[in-house]
């Protein structure tokens, strides 16, 4: 994520929407036996950035402590996995959909909360009216922002895995409550290799549906208006 000689497929360079992509021999990954491609391509962008911000947060995940994952779409359905199987915290969903909260629950999640009037004060309900030890935000949004510095207990951790928002905390705040806030970007080929190898092992599951790359622009509208629970891979051919 910070070579000097970053190539990034569909940001520096063609991406995966197209019947073929030019990568290099460094960045190929052997399937195990059976496994097709369009099973596990969004390990590869989804899985590895939730498998790199859980890595960060998982040891800080003890047991006795409440981790507050906010977004439960492609990557968190992977993160709450990740949480379950790195750490030992006690695992709160939270989203704005009640079918990904139930899936979210099904992968391990202890609590789930839905975005409504009052989702701030149920959260503190659940950690003890002390604010969570940790957060993993997948949505990065300024509402985000701000819900989860109300949400985040003193001395807690806040992992930014989302973007789009502006974060505003006033210095004193930091201070005071000793609050670390860490940025998390995508992940590295190390990381992929372990997450493929959990995959394997029946360790992660992918909430995933196929399309033929010919019905792009239906999928595309779909995602807009929020149709897409999990992951859709797009296939050519």
């Amino acid at each position: 994520m910070h070579c000097e000689n970053l190539v990034f497929p569909g940001l520096t360079a063609d991406g995966g929407d197209a019947e073929y992509l030019k990568t290099s021999e460094r960045a190929l990954i052997k399937l195990e036996n059976g496994v097709e491609p369009k099973d596990v391509a969004p390990l590869a962008d989804a899985g590895i950035t939730a498998y790199r911000a859980v890595q960060k947060a998982a040891p800080l995940a003890k047991p006795g402590t409440k981790a507050l994952l906010i977004g439960m779409g492609g990557l968190g359905h992977i993160a709450v996995q990740l949480l379950r199987e790195f750490g030992n915290s006690d695992i709160i969903a939270m989203d704005t959909n009640e079918e990904r909260l139930k899936l979210a629950v099904d992968y391990g999640a202890d609590e789930n909360v839905l975005v409504k009037d009052g989702m701030i004060e149920e959260v503190l309900h659940l950690s003890e009216d002390k604010g969570v030890d940790l957060i993993i935000d997948l949505v990065g949004i300024d509402q985000t922002h701000e819900d989860s510095m109300k949400m985040l207990k003193k001395g807690g951790s806040y992992f930014v895995v989302g973007y789009g928002g502006a974060l505003h905390v006033p210095s004193l705040n930091i201070i005071n409550n000793e609050v670390n806030i860490v940025g998390s970007l995508v992940g590295n080929y190390n990381q992929l290799y372990e997450l493929m190898k959990l995959h394997a092992k029946g360790k992660i599951h992918l909430h995933s549906t196929s399309y033929p790359l010919s019905e792009a622009n239906e999928v595309l509208k779909m995602l807009d208006e929020g149709k897409i629970n999990g992951r859709t891979v797009l296939v050519p051919g």
